[in-house]
Formats: C-alpha cells, sequence, structure tokens
C-alpha cells in the first residue's frame, strides 16, 4: 500500500503510513492513502526514446511519473551531478547531523534498473539540437530523443559582491557543497551567513549545531521580512540567538577581503 504526504508529496510504501515524514518532518496524520495509477496499454513497436535533463526533484518526478503511466517507453535521466538523485531539500539537515548521506537519496539504483530507466551521471549536456532531436553532453557523446524534458533547476544566487567568488567564500546548492562545508564545519570554527530568510536560517542553525561560531547578516531590518511582520519576527530573532548565533541586520556587505582570515566591508564603514 502506499501512503502520500500531503505537504511534501514523498510516497511511502507500507501497511501505514511512517511515523515521520523523511523529508518535511510531518506526522502520520499528515498522510493518505495513495493508490498508483494503472499503466497505459503498451502498443508494440511505438516506444518512443524520452529524455529528462536534471536530476533533481522536478526531473525525478518527472520520471517517476512517466514510469507510472506507461511502461512503453525508452526513459533516460541525465543529470550534471555525479550521484543519483537525492533530497536537496535535506541538504541543511545533513550539515546538522540529522541525518546522513544515505538518507538523501530518493530513489536506490535498483529502482532504476527496475525501471529500466537509463540514468547519465556527472554528464552535462553541451547544446540541444532540435531540428535533429538530439543532444550534445559533455565528452562529445551524442543521445537522440523524441520526447525532451528539461527540469535543470537553478543555481545557487550570488550578490554581486567584489570578493564574492574567493576561496573560501561557499554557497549550499549540491550535496558536494555540503560535504564541502562539513570538513570545515569545526569546533571553534567562525562563519559569516549572507541571508536572514529560511536558507540561511537554516544553514546558520545547522552549522551553529556543530559548534561553530555564526554571524548572520541580513541586509532587511528583520529576519524573514518578505514572510514575518516585525513582532514575529522579533520572536524569530530571541530563537535565534539562543542558538548562539550572532545577528547584524539592516547591514550590507560591499566587499569581501581574504588575508589569511576573510575581512568583510560593509556600507555603513
Amino acid at each position: 500500500m502506499s501512503w502520500r504526504c500531503k505537504v511534501c508529496g514523498y510516497i511511502h510504501e507500507g501497511d501505514e503510513p511512517p511515523e515521520v515524514c523523511p523529508v518535511c518532518g510531518v506526522g502520520p496524520e499528515e498522510f493518505e492513502a495513495f493508490a498508483e495509477p494503472e499503466l497505459a496499454e503498451t502498443v508494440p513497436g511505438d516506444a518512443l526514446d524520452v529524455v529528462v535533463v536534471g536530476g533533481g526533484a522536478a526531473g525525478m518526478a518527472a520520471v517517476e511519473a512517466i514510469c507510472k503511466l506507461t511502461a512503453n517507453v525508452n526513459l533516460t535521466l541525465v543529470c550534471e551531478e555525479n550521484v543519483p538523485p537525492y533530497w536537496r531539500i535535506n541538504l541543511s539537515r545533513l550539515l546538522a547531523g540529522e541525518v546522513d548521506e544515505s538518507e538523501l537519496t530518493l530513489r536506490p539504483p535498483s529502482w532504476f534498473e527496475e525501471k529500466k530507466v537509463k540514468l547519465i551521471l556527472g554528464t552535462p549536456v553541451q547544446k540541444i539540437d532540435r531540428k535533429q532531436k538530439k543532444l550534445l553532453l559533455a565528452g562529445g557523446e551524442e543521445l537522440s530523443y523524441d520526447r525532451l524534458l528539461l527540469a535543470t533547476g537553478a543555481e545557487a544566487w550570488k550578490p554581486p559582491i567584489e570578493g564574492i567568488d574567493l576561496p573560501g567564500v561557499h554557497v549550499l546548492r549540491t550535496l558536494e557543497d555540503a560535504q564541502q562545508l562539513l570538513k570545515l564545519a569545526q569546533s571553534d570554527v567562525h562563519c559569516v551567513a549572507l541571508g536572514g530568510g529560511i536558507l540561511g536560517l537554516e544553514l546558520a542553525g545547522a552549522l551553529a549545531r556543530r559548534g561553530v561560531h555564526v554571524l548572520l547578516v541580513e541586509q532587511m531590518e528583520w529576519l524573514m521580512q518578505r514572510q514575518l511582520p516585525k513582532i514575529c519576527a522579533d520572536r524569530l530573532r530571541e530563537v535565534v540567538e539562543t542558538l548562539g548565533i550572532k545577528l547584524r541586520l539592516a547591514a550590507q556587505v560591499n566587499k569581501i577581503e581574504k588575508n589569511g582570515h576573510f575581512l568583510l566591508h560593509f556600507a555603513d564603514g
């Protein structure tokens, strides 16, 4: 029997819903019984070559949907990263030590074999030839398709600050990013996190749990200003500060320098 989380869409297989959703953390009351759609009738000789580009949640959801609707397809998933699709939303939980890497995986390798999905890892798409219906992959390989679905997602945005690309300035977008941060997240290390939105707060909290001294810099007047009124943000600030995280609000970083240690220049001098 299948159960679907009404919050995040996670599908659980079993007689009962899980005690805790491994993705969003809600309890069993937020799960509903879910019936898999029946496969469409297969017509011999008309199988399509379908290629999905992007191994994130959207790309994987597309692959799963296609597998549920028909078996009469040659399905390929092309991923830029060197690892199978994983729950990107849980990278901050990985940093916090709440989950390990094995719990991030969306589907085990055996699932792709069972569904006959060809999985191409660590291979960016360099060019799309729409007339010939071909993809040029990194390394020179060509991949033909009848139908192409692009689900490449987004990239981590870096603010236009001088020095933002210096070695030692990190973002959190991929598993590799998280692995690099884990190597650096040692007790008594000092870290500055830029951004007081949801992701910035998750990152700061995860690093603080590992004993890192975190300064969180937010250019708006209060935390999560796009989501919260000030009275709620003031309460949130109290909670954040109890975690040992220092805050600097209404602050704009203009320049980052590195000379052994990092030096941040603020707009107010």
